[in-house]
């Protein structure tokens, strides 16, 4: 995306991890504020809300959303024997994609500019919550 002039907001809860990929962009070229790193827990539709406010703020229109909101889980997540973790799973995979449709989506229409969300899964998610 950035390669092709795009602007990227890296919205994870692992911050390092999203910190090193924004400086890889812009090692291979990305102008600076062009990759820009917001912590967004998907579990907490506050802290999604507060990720498309800040993709706006930096950045003043959203056209392209990649949905993907997943971990996995190990063999170890039967919601009878860890149904922590289950839960946690669920949080992620479920309903961190549902929050990013419901905190981006009416923005993106209402900005009147082509726009469009891409929901991503996996294999691994679809199969084995």
């Amino acid at each position: 995306c950035v390669a092709l002039g795009m602007k990227v907001m890296l919205a994870d809860i692992d911050v390092p991890d999203a910190t090193s990929v924004q400086v890889e962009c812009e090692a291979a070229g990305a102008p600076k504020g062009s990759v820009v790193v917001q912590r967004c827990d998907c579990r907490v539709e506050a802290d999604v809300r507060a990720a498309r406010d800040a993709a706006y703020a930096a950045f003043g229109a959203v056209h392209l959303l990649m949905n993907n909101a997943a971990m996995q889980s190990n063999n170890r997540c039967g919601p009878y024997e860890h149904p922590d973790r289950w839960k946690v799973i669920l949080d992620t995979n479920l309903l961190g994609v549902y929050h990013g449709g419901l905190a981006f989506a009416p923005s993106m229409v209402e900005q009147a500019e082509p726009s469009v969300i891409v929901n991503t899964g996996s294999k691994q998610g679809i199969t084995m919550p």
